[in-house]
């Protein structure tokens, strides 16, 4: 009874390894790291090759193998999601529409270290003010913060930036 249990709770957490590695490999792939994208499968797949291993042999003996792998793979993917919100890569690019102009908005991301285009703009009903930035990730909430503390009534998007280069975001990253 407790090989089962043993070898169910092995084939579990292996899945969650194994998928846990897929969602992170994905995001390197999608972000241009070949090579970290390669390595990171090769252990994804060989984790993966031991698991379905271990309940192809057991399937008839203890069904139980089938709950562990599927369980795995459904734990795998709330993990994976985690992982990747706690490495936090790459950069978003945040599009603010103000209906009017807003200096302490713009004053206070600066201030932040936060690099802002301001562009005039019109809009349905008249002059609007377009702020674009590019941010690292992990700092989209202090963004938002300041966003909200100085234009809560501001339209903004935010989108996945897949390549950027210089700028404020190049300065802060060398330590300038």
């Amino acid at each position: 009874m407790f090989d089962v249990i043993g070898g169910a709770l092995l084939v579990f957490a292996m899945r969650v390894c194994d998928v846990s590695l897929g969602t992170v490999r994905q995001i390197f792939a999608v972000r241009g790291h070949g090579v970290i994208a390669a390595g990171i499968g090769f252990v994804e797949v060989t984790i993966f090759i031991l698991a379905i291993s271990q309940v192809l042999t057991s399937i008839k003996d203890n069904p139980v193998y089938i709950f562990a792998y599927s369980g795995g793979f459904a734990t795998g993917t709330l993990v994976g999601v985690y992982v990747e919100h706690l490495i936090g890569l790459g950069n978003r690019m945040i599009r603010v529409i103000t209906v009017r102009q807003n200096d302490a908005v713009v004053n206070n991301l600066r201030n932040r270290g936060f690099g802002v285009t301001q562009i005039d703009g019109q809009g349905k009903d008249g002059k609007v003010y377009l702020l674009l930035s590019n941010v690292r990730r992990k700092r989209v909430p202090e963004f938002l913060q300041v966003l909200k503390e100085h234009a809560p009534q501001a339209v903004y998007t935010i989108e996945e930036v897949r390549y950027a280069h210089g700028g404020v975001l190049d300065l802060v990253r060398k330590g300038k």
